[in-house]
């Protein structure tokens, strides 16, 4: 090899770095003994790391003086410096973290002297609780003791008692058997006498039994044949007082309305009487006297409304218009009705009350139920409703009701 291809090299010692892990237990004897290893593996890195460092700066120096001819080419050198350097510096860090490792060491065994001494602490005191509780114990046990010799006298005088108290009970059922014996002779000469008098009795209750058994067959069937003859009589009886009830109603009705219609003949009976008596002509077709003028008959035919209202005008009239002065008489024509109800000439086919001889509707009389005036409408008509001979009210209906009507006439 030339001097000119000659290289300087540097061989650098390798070193192995072994990690050591030590466990470390609370109030463990073996606690000295683990940080003792650990200063050690500290201490032998130290001294390897500063071998290291004797052994970069000697081969340092030979680079430096070393002798020959020709060109001494050092990249090489510069490149293991800067490796050395890099190597130097984490050296450096590492022996910092072991610092501070064995820092937090010291601290961990400051903390694990402390607890040993507080453990020790603890167990000297739960040695004196032991002695304490050993102490009541005995204690305890002592009164037990006493306490069991006191229940033992009185299980002793309990027993004797109770052997006393078993010989009297003895002899006080000897004698009780003895009265039951005497008592269950007595008993059983009563049952004897007794089942002799429930003989007696029976016999006697079974006689009792057919007579009221014979008798009672007799009552019912004697209730029977009255139940039936009242039934019989009761309905016979109701049925005529129904019939009675119903003549008599019927003959006060047609009563009633004889003497309304005999009054009603008898005054114009006597109205003829007085016109005729007085030589008067001016009279109504059937003899009774005009009211203001104006004769009234009622029709034997029901009509409607506009049918009653042409038989009117065939007769020369209207139907009726009702005032004051003739109420009475145009009610008791209604009262005569097969329904007491009329045709009058009140009608509102024109959407407003009216009468059909041109009486003024709002100032002249009004009778209508209730006294309430219906409202007029279309197809709506008046009629009279008699209540008696002379008394009754309107009512407002269809026109096309069936009704008997009053028509006025002149005489």
């Amino acid at each position: 090899m030339t001097a000119a291809s000659r290289v300087a090299r540097i061989f650098l010692p390798r070193r192995q770095f072994t990690k050591t892990c030590v466990a470390v237990t609370a109030g463990s004897d073996d606690n000295s003994e683990a940080l003792a290893q650990i200063l050690e593996a500290i201490n032998s890195s130290k001294d390897m790391l500063t071998a290291g460092q004797a052994a970069i700066l000697q081969a340092i120096a030979g680079v430096s003086t070393g002798g020959g001819t020709g060109t001494c080419d050092l990249s090489g050198l510069e490149e293991g410096q800067t490796t050395i350097m890099n190597q130097l510096t984490t050296i450096s860090m590492d022996l910092e973290q072991l610092d501070d490792i064995q820092a937090l060491i010291e601290s961990a065994k400051s903390m694990i002297l402390a607890g040993q001494t507080a453990l020790a602490t603890s167990i000297s005191d739960l040695g004196d609780d032991i002695d304490m509780a050993k102490t009541e114990i005995l204690a305890g046990q002592s009164t037990i003791i006493t306490d069991i010799a006191g229940v033992a006298t009185d299980i002793d005088m309990a027993k004797t008692m109770l052997l006393n108290g078993q010989t009297t009970i003895t002899t006080d059922i000897g004698t009780l058997s003895t009265d039951l014996g005497i008592a269950k002779q007595m008993i059983l000469d009563a049952i004897a006498a007794l089942s002799t008098d429930i003989d007696n009795i029976s016999t006697l209750i079974d006689s009792l039994k057919t007579m009221v058994l014979e008798g009672q067959d007799a009552i019912n069937n004697n209730i029977e044949n009255l139940s039936t003859q009242i039934t019989t009589l009761q309905t016979t009886l109701e049925s005529e007082l129904t019939d009675i009830d119903n003549q008599l109603d019927a003959l006060e009705a047609g009563q009633q309305e004889i003497c309304d219609k005999i009054e009603a003949l008898d005054a114009k009976l006597d109205t003829i009487l007085d016109k005729l008596m007085e030589g008067s002509m001016d009279m109504c077709d059937d003899g009774s006297e005009p009211i203001n003028g104006q004769c009234f008959f009622l029709s034997q035919a029901a009509e409607d409304f506009e049918d009653a209202r042409a038989a009117c005008e065939a007769q020369g009239g209207t139907l009726a218009t009702m005032t004051a002065d003739n109420a009475a008489a145009l009610y008791a024509l209604a009262d005569m009705a097969s329904n007491d109800k009329v045709w009058i000439g009140l009608t509102a086919e024109s959407g407003a009350w009216e009468w059909e001889d041109g009486t003024d509707y709002p100032s002249g009389f009004m009778d209508w139920d209730g006294g309430i005036e219906p409202s007029p409408a279309s197809m709506r008509c008046g009629e009279a409703q008699a209540t008696s001979s002379s008394d009754g009210f309107w009512n407002d209906i269809t026109c096309n009701a069936q009704r008997q009507f009053i028509c006025s006439t002149t005489p």
